[in-house]
């Protein structure tokens, strides 16, 4: 999904997301999320299917360097999850990282 600008937004399924106002929608009703956890979810919906490592991830929204034990990634990677109902959009890769694989549109 390509970058948000504006307002105009973008859509996945019945989930809006909305850019410059940093708002989700999930069938009319939003979404709360916190900063980092925004800052997850766009890196997921603009990046689907690509795996990201955890350091790659904490780099990513964090901005800085990754703790080795460090569980942050992890932590706000189950709250988006629940949040937005992806527990099986976000992949866990073992001793890897995650990956976003949307749903189908067909």
């Amino acid at each position: 999904m390509p970058a948000l600008h504006g307002n105009r937004g973008k859509r996945l399924h019945h989930q809006a997301f909305f850019g410059s106002a940093r708002q989700v929608r999930i069938a009319g009703c939003e979404v709360v999320l916190s900063p980092k956890e925004y800052d997850l979810l766009m890196l997921f919906v603009r990046n689907p299917h690509r795996a990201f490592s955890r350091e790659d991830i904490y780099e990513r929204v964090w901005h800085g360097y990754y703790p080795s034990k460090s569980k942050a990634v992890d932590i706000a990677v189950a709250r988006l999850r629940k949040k937005m109902g992806w527990d099986a959009e976000i992949k866990a890769i073992r001793k890897f990282g995650y990956r976003f694989d949307p749903p189908s549109m067909g």
